[in-house]
């Protein structure tokens, strides 16, 4: 069985995040959107390291489970140091697109590319009518 790739997966740390999924009443360009924010909740400055241009990724699963959508297929990442300091309270938020889906309810997870955390993010039950 084939694994996927979790950046930073199995790397520990101290900090506290917190991970939040929430839809977009208007559209991008015609395109439906869900807003991906990481906040800082602890009283110290966080300092994320990603290893390439990826900074997320999210998958979207049916009803029954199986991955429909993986953002991350198919695309190339540079790799490259790239870093986001966050203070006490201090959010970054991420636009993420979504794609063409068939009507039916389903699962958006969002995860955090960031080293230590790749293992750590966010669901939202999303319908497509």
């Amino acid at each position: 069985m084939k694994q996927r790739f979790n950046p930073g997966e199995g790397q520990q740390n101290s900090h506290k995040l917190i991970f939040i999924l929430k839809e977009n009443n208007e559209k991008s360009d015609g395109i439906r959107t869900i807003n991906y924010t990481v906040k800082n909740d602890s009283a110290k400055r966080v300092k994320l390291e990603f290893s390439s241009s990826m900074k997320y990724d999210f998958y979207i699963t049916d009803e029954n489970g199986n991955e429909v959508y993986r953002d991350s297929k198919g695309k190339s990442y540079l790799q490259v140091l790239q870093y986001i300091d966050l203070g006490s309270g201090e959010a970054e938020t991420f636009k993420l697109k979504l794609p063409e889906l068939d009507p039916g309810e389903y699962t958006l997870t969002a995860k955090l590319a960031a080293k230590g955390y790749g293992n750590k993010g966010s669901s939202i039950e999303i319908s497509v009518k």
